[in-house]
């Protein structure tokens, strides 16, 4: 009878867990969660890029009709009308996409004085992207490195 007892007693200790082997095992599944929060917060910066690359984008030939309209095209730093004809902003050629989202925290810059020489800038430090558009592309890239310049002159390859 004492040996079953003993030979059980010895098969519970064998199914428990240790304190060792269950802080291995929650460390390991803390270090897989960082992973994967940074690989997500990598892939959340290139969505954020891309969505104001596209706002950015369809802006372009906005401009180029305002132009051939004779009109002149805001700053996008205004985050107001894309166009102004005869000293009034035209609604319908639309707004630069600043006020809302994910694109308030960009900085715009660049120049759209001259149709024959533009560019336009956004930048965003903290996930350190920025879209250049230009006269030379007449598109707009996102730029590989953050301190990459972007001016009407350089086509961002």
């Amino acid at each position: 009878m004492k040996t079953n007892q003993k030979n059980k007693a010895m098969s519970y200790g064998k199914q428990a867990f240790t304190l060792i082997e269950i802080m291995v095992a929650i460390a390991i599944v803390a270090i897989l969660t960082m992973v994967v929060l940074a690989q997500f917060q990598r892939y959340a910066k290139g969505a954020r890029a891309s969505k104001a690359l596209a706002q950015l984008s369809s802006a372009i030939p906005l401009m180029v009709s305002c132009w051939g309209n004779t009109g002149t095209v805001n700053s996008p730093s205004s985050g107001g009308y894309i166009c102004k004809i005869n000293g009034s902003d035209v609604p319908s050629y639309g707004q630069w996409p600043y006020t809302a989202g994910d694109l308030v925290d960009y900085s715009y810059g660049g120049t759209t004085t001259n149709k024959a020489n533009w560019f336009v800038v956004i930048a965003n430090s903290s996930d350190s992207k920025k879209i250049c558009c230009n006269s030379v592309m007449s598109n707009c890239k996102i730029l590989d490195n953050y301190t990459d310049s972007c001016d009407a002159s350089n086509p961002p390859y």
